[in-house]
Formats: C-alpha cells, structure tokens, sequence
C-alpha cells in the first residue's frame, strides 16, 4: 500500500512554537509503500508539568510499541536530568497527562485493514469518496468536555481504570481513503461545523500548507457561536492527514 502522511500545527494564539503541547508522530512528512504503517497524535494537558514531553513520548512509543511504563521511566529519567526549581520539582511529583489516539494501517494479500484506539478526545475522521464515513472516539460535539480520561507520566495502579477507558475501532480501508487525526481543538470545532453546516470535510480538504491551518485558526477563533464563545477554543492545533491508496 502507499501512505502519505503529513502534520499541521499551531500553538495556543499568543503562545511560542516552544510553548506548543500537543504532539504528532511521524514528526515529518511521509510518502511511501509499505504494508504497516503506525502513526499518533496526542495533546498534553497544559496544566500539568512537562505534558509536551509526556505527550511525545506517547505517540512515539505507540509507533514502536513501547512498554507505557517504560515511557513512563523516561519522563522520569528526563526531569531528573533537569536543574528544576523547587516549585517546578514539587509540581512534576503531580505527573504530566495527555490524550492520545493512534491508528495503524495494514496491508495483505486479502485486502487493507485499519485500526485506531484512543484515550482521551483526540479523534479521528474518515473520509471516503469526500464523505465522511466514520468519527472516533467521540461522534458528537458536545461529547467533548473539560475532564477526559487522561494518560498520566506517574500514576500507578491505574491499569484497570485506563482498560476500562481505552477504546478501539476497526475497519477495512480502500484506495483514496483519507484518515484526519486531530487533537480536540479542531476535532470538536470540525464536528461541529460538520453537524451545522455539512461542509467539514471541505474544510479539511483545503488544510495543505501551515500558511492554511493559520488562516483557519485566526478566523474561526474570533468568531462566536450562539452562546457567544469561540468556535474554535484558543488551545493548541494539531491536524494530521493520512492518504492510503
């Protein structure tokens, strides 16, 4: 099968590219054959310590099957590296958490198969034929919330809670198919654009360059629904395509 797969972000309007918390892998673009392809994308809770780090060592491990406890010693090992403040050291004690969805794509003699599972609200969308077929994990806008079911760099013992949340989907991709992996700012504001207007996808679609996820950005953050909030919530972006033919 080819894979083509590339990533667009933005920062929370007003903060730095360093200040950026959600992370993608692959980090660069990727146009190739293969018959497993593995990619991730998670989105680091800003008010916990070092989340931009917990969440890039999330999609990472899923692209290679890393051990959670063992991302879990290199969080550790990191801030252990660094001449933290005491203040800093007494708010890592507290852990990182983070969102996570991951997708793998697979390829055989009987046909391609995908599956995604997720933690959190980064979602998916896929889009067959410029429709949209399929929404994971949530399918609705006001399913997001402000406490999902996060992954946390410290906690032990949570196995069972995190079973208990982990969600899965499978299904069977065809040539063409086009997988949007996104982190919830932009999920929830693509839903609901999608529930009002029919038109996300289109929306999508047109998200090629990082001149066009800023322009997005800048307009759907200044304008309010009817309740008079932003249809775009000011957090961090990240917009992940993924083609397979």
């Amino acid at each position: 099968m080819r894979v083509s797969c590339n990533t667009l972000w933005l920062p929370k309007k007003g903060n730095t590219n360093d200040e950026y918390e959600d992370a993608a892998a692959p980090s660069e673009s990727v146009d190739k054959d293969t018959d497993k392809f593995r990619c991730a994308v998670a989105d680091g809770a800003t008010e916990t310590s070092f989340s931009a780090l917990w969440a890039k060592l999330l999609v990472d491990g899923f692209i290679s099957g890393a051990d959670r406890n063992d991302l879990k010693k290199q969080w550790l090992q990191s801030l252990a590296n660094k001449q933290l403040e005491w203040y800093a050291e007494q708010k890592a004690e507290s852990g990182a958490y983070a969102a996570l969805l991951g997708l793998t794509l697979q390829s055989s003699d009987n046909g391609g198969s995908w599956e995604a599972e997720a933690i959190g609200d980064c979602c998916l969308m896929l889009v067959r034929d410029g429709n949209l077929i399929e929404k994971f994990p949530l399918t609705e806008s006001e399913q997001f919330n402000s406490s999902p079911v996060l992954l946390s760099s410290t906690s032990d013992g949570e196995e069972a809670e995190l079973e208990e949340a982990l969600v899965k989907i499978s299904g069977s991709w065809q040539p063409g198919d086009v997988f949007y992996l996104m982190s919830d700012a932009i999920a929830r504001w693509a839903y609901q654009r999608q529930e009002e207007h029919s038109d996300a996808v289109l929306f999508l679609k047109g998200m090629l360059e990082q001149k066009d996820i800023e322009q997005l950005a800048e307009v759907q953050r200044t304008l309010l629904d009817a309740d008079s909030r932003p249809l775009m919530r000011n957090d961090d972006i990240t917009l992940m395509r993924v083609i397979v033919s």
